[in-house]
């Protein structure tokens, strides 16, 4: 993800969180990434929807697509969190909570498959973030706060923890999809090679492609791998830190676990908390 972009994304998000809605909407229904796409006869806008998502290490589309053909939204198909209505013709718009909230209603054509796609990524990372103010562990925030100085919020499962010189692992250490948390001064690479060692000193976790915020890792010397998503930023006293978070899931998708973890990337500030 190229930084002008990432930038985008967390003003983006940081506006949305501090926005005020209206409480007497009801809940919208759907599961992280579902999308309802209305009046796509040509299913030209599933298509678009579900692409691959870039960096796992297996197929899975970026949205769940389900469709309605006519160009009426019913009471129940109303409630969907995540709508596009396709135009054939006509200016790209969003509507915010229009029948439920939280709730995105697009109406965009084949054309607009760049914009459609971040707009729904960047309302999805903005619906965990909102989660997470909700669902979180205040004991793990604690900890990132003592030894680095920053306010993050992470998953209420994430009760594992190992400490290093200048390194911090979280993780839920579960058998059923394994979320973790990395954060570190100093060369991400060196510490991880360093601190997170498989059944032998010769096997240690690595990433396949360093010069990116987004891809895959894998364990040299072992069969284990998969995506990781990562930031860098400057502490309170401009030492670099980098936070960064993956997922060991054999055998299960990844796509929604990894994308939790990449919404905690946009919960970090400095404020007193």
């Amino acid at each position: 993800m190229h930084l002008r972009w990432r930038t985008l994304i967390i003003i983006s998000l940081s506006f949305l969180l501090s926005s005020c809605t209206d409480d007497s909407r009801q809940v919208s229904g759907g599961k992280p990434y579902e999308v309802l796409v209305v009046n796509d006869s040509r299913d030209s806008l599933r298509h678009i929807l579900s692409v691959d998502t870039p960096d796992l290490p297996q197929s899975e589309p970026q949205f769940d697509v389900s469709s309605l053909k006519q160009n009426r939204l019913q009471d129940g198909t109303k409630m969907a969190h995540s709508i596009v209505i396709h135009q054939a013709k006509g200016t790209y718009r969003i509507q915010r909570n229009l029948y439920a909230q939280p709730q995105i209603v697009i109406h965009a054509s084949a054309g607009d498959s760049l914009q459609l796609r971040k707009d729904l990524k960047r309302f999805e990372l903005y619906c965990e973030a909102k989660r997470l103010q909700t669902y979180h562990n205040p004991k793990m925030e604690r900890l990132v706060k003592q030894t680095f100085g920053i306010n993050i919020l992470l998953p209420v499962d994430m009760n594992s923890s190992m400490k290093k010189k200048d390194f911090l692992w979280l993780s839920n250490n579960s058998a059923a999809g394994m979320k973790n948390v990395v954060i570190c001064r100093g060369n991400i690479d060196k510490m991880l090679a360093n601190y997170l060692k498989g059944e032998t000193d010769d096997m240690y976790m690595k990433r396949i492609t360093p010069c990116k915020n987004s891809g895959l890792w894998e364990m040299k010397g072992d069969a284990m791998g998969g995506p990781y998503r990562m930031r860098q930023i400057k502490d309170g006293k401009q030492r670099d830190l980098t936070i960064l978070t993956f997922v060991y899931a054999p055998s299960m998708k990844k796509r929604n676990l990894i994308q939790q973890l990449e919404a905690v990337l946009y919960t970090i500030n400095y404020g007193r908390k």
